[in-house]
Order: structure tokens, then sequence, then C-alpha cells
């Protein structure tokens, strides 16, 4: 992942710092800051499609099943880790990601949250990055009222959960 998904982070983020260094309108900035993160989170969906992650493991290594979830991800989970966290789930490298697939207590598919671990990205919360999906791979975004941000990124409510999980590492399964 790392070797197709950092490119494009990277023309992003220095798309973000150049905007931020040269002499433009706020509006100019924060519309470069939109774009970059918008090619960072549909770099990430496509790079999870062409792979298919659904033909990853789960982190027991075994087929990923049904299992109990709770807010916000759903009554039920599906949760998949490439081949670069599997490597090594106590401390997962860089590059690695772990897809969680969210469903209704009726099986229905109602989201597909993700966690990519980048290396620099945030190292006071581990470096990672999150992303919240819809099924049809558009990027979910908060409730009007909460001005309908795409939530990826460094999304504080992401953080604040996962820096509850057993040995600082972000990652639930872990515990």
């Amino acid at each position: 992942m790392t070797n197709t998904v950092r490119p494009m982070f990277m023309a992003a983020f220095s798309a973000l710092v150049l905007s931020l260094l040269l002499p433009v309108s706020n509006a100019q900035a924060q519309s470069a800051a939109r774009t970059g993160r918008q090619a960072h989170y549909n770099a990430l969906w496509g790079w999870l499609q062409r792979v298919d992650y659904t033909k990853w493991h789960g982190a027991d290594g075994k087929t990923p099943e049904f299992q109990e979830g709770q807010s916000p991800h759903g009554k039920l989970l599906k949760v998949y880790v490439s081949v670069q966290a599997a490597t090594n789930l106590q401390n997962m490298p860089n590059g690695s990601v772990i897809v969680k697939e969210n469903y209704s207590p009726a099986k229905k598919l109602m989201a597909i949250t993700v966690m990519h671990r980048s290396s620099g990205y945030d190292a006071a919360h581990g470096d990672w990055y999150y992303a919240k999906y819809m099924p049809n791979g558009q990027i979910a975004k908060t409730p009007p009222e909460m001005k309908s941000m795409p939530i990826a990124g460094k999304f504080k409510s992401c953080i604040e959960c996962h820096s509850g999980a057993d040995g600082n590492d972000y990652a639930f399964f872990n515990d």
C-alpha cells in the first residue's frame, strides 16, 4: 500500500503545504487543503477496491466472521487486516491497514471504516489516518449541524475513542 497510496498522499500533502506558503486568499488555501484531503481518501478507497480487502484475513488469521460491534461502528462487524498489519499485530508497522465493515442487526452493510498507519502522519496519535466510507465508496460526512465535514484524517472522535485501546496502539483487537 505504501508504494501505491503514499505518492498520491505526498502530492496532496505537498499541495497543502504550498497553499500555506504561497500568497493566496484564505478561501483559495482552504479549497486546496480540501482538494488534498479528498485526493487522499479517494486514493485510499480506490486502493482498497483494487487489492480487494475482502480477501484479507481477520486479526485471528481466519476469514472474518460477523462479530458483535458497538457504536459508532454498528451492531455487527467484520474486521480485515492487511498483510503488513498481520505481520505484527502487537506493533503494526507503517503501511498497515485495518478495515472494519459496519453492519446493521439485519446484516445490511452500513459503512466501512478504515485505519491506515503512515509514518509521520500523526505521531502524537500512533500515525493513524482514519476514514469512514459509505457502502458506495463515498466518504461519510458529519451531520449538517456539524458542518457536513468528511469523516477522514485526524478525526477527533476516532482518535479519542481509539486512544483508549490497551497498549496505546489504537487497535482494540489487541486488547
